[in-house]
């Protein structure tokens, strides 16, 4: 959302004395690591109730709409794709959990529709896939709220609820009859990425992710990105990217990530050209084995002129663990 000059000077005035009153969010750097773990934990006793809708169905596939419940109260939306046997075989499969991009959902994105056509038509492997709505995104939209915002609270929290939401598809996918439930897979791209690396690092279920276009340290994001929302959030900081590390560091994967080895192994798919997510490499550097980064000619968007091969990555990393 664009806001005018003096629209911006009041949210900037507003976020500031917000970063000084709120004093509840304590500095990452005064949690241990085991309370940055801990952050994400949640009742998995608590039910799903989870309904599953026929939507349509091709050749290869059969796709529903999901829904199940959240820890915080919300229902969560969601969309399955099974593959159907005639071609597949008879199941259960593997699965994969796929997590979206930032303005995109469980149904619109770039890569999503390219993974499915790309498993079924050229790889031939039969995957269940599962994507969910982030919060603030698809069926879970809220007028004026938004995952990159200028409440600095309600960002932090958007992000550790999706990824509480990320592990409660886990106990979707785990309990479904058409899916194997020791060989659930993990894949994220751009904002997808970002809380997929979070979501491995406090879940071990998943026995291997892809991470395309991801990264982490929010303070380099901030006030590096070219993302839409990262200027307004620039603006109303006025360079005091010290105040960054108070909010986000909690649900930053850079200080994660190395709890998800070596039980997850992790694959990367970054761009040089890179501008909107230019962290990739501190993401993997944090990262413990196995891992492993490809390096691609392209930028955020044009990552997905290599589906082809991203995927084709991702199977073998997959069958490897």
């Amino acid at each position: 959302m664009l806001h005018s000059g003096k629209t911006l000077t009041a949210l900037s005035s507003t976020a500031i004395v917000s970063l000084m009153l709120i004093g509840s969010i304590a500095c990452a750097s005064e949690y241990n690591f085991e309370d940055l773990i801990a952050y994400f934990d949640y009742d998995a006793s608590q039910q799903l109730n989870a309904t599953q809708n026929f939507l349509e169905g091709t050749f290869f596939h059969d796709q529903y709409e999901v829904t199940f419940q959240s820890v915080h109260g919300e229902t969560v939306t969601g969309s399955l794709t099974i593959p159907k046997p005639l071609w597949a075989g008879p199941g259960p499969y593997p699965a994969m959990l796929y997590l979206h991009g930032y303005g995109g959902s469980a149904t619109v994105d770039p890569l999503l529709s390219d993974l499915i056509y790309l498993l079924e038509l050229t790889y031939g492997e039969p995957y269940v896939i599962f994507a969910i709505d982030a919060q603030y995104h698809g069926s879970r939209s809220v007028p004026g709220r938004d995952m990159f915002s200028l409440n600095f609270v309600q960002d932090q929290a958007a992000l550790a609820t999706t990824v509480i939401d990320e592990r409660r598809a886990i106990d979707f996918l785990e309990s479904h009859p058409d899916v194997i439930a020791d060989e659930i897979h993990l894949m994220g791209i751009s904002m997808g990425a970002i809380i997929g690396a979070l979501t491995m690092s406090v879940d071990h279920r998943p026995d291997a992710a892809c991470l395309i276009v991801g990264g982490g340290n929010w303070t380099e994001l901030v006030s590096a990105s070219q993302l839409p929302p990262a200027i307004p959030m620039r603006e109303a900081l006025n360079d005091h990217y010290e105040t960054i590390p108070r909010y986000f560091d909690v649900v930053d994967p850079v200080n994660t990530i190395i709890n998800a080895s070596p039980h997850v192994a992790l694959q990367m798919h970054n761009g040089t050209q890179d501008v909107t997510v230019p962290t990739g490499q501190q993401l993997f550097d944090a990262a413990g084995e196995p891992k492993e980064i490809f390096w691609y000619s392209a930028n955020h968007y044009t990552i997905v002129l290599y589906s082809f091969t991203i995927v084709g990555a991702a199977l073998d990393w997959f069958s490897t663990y």
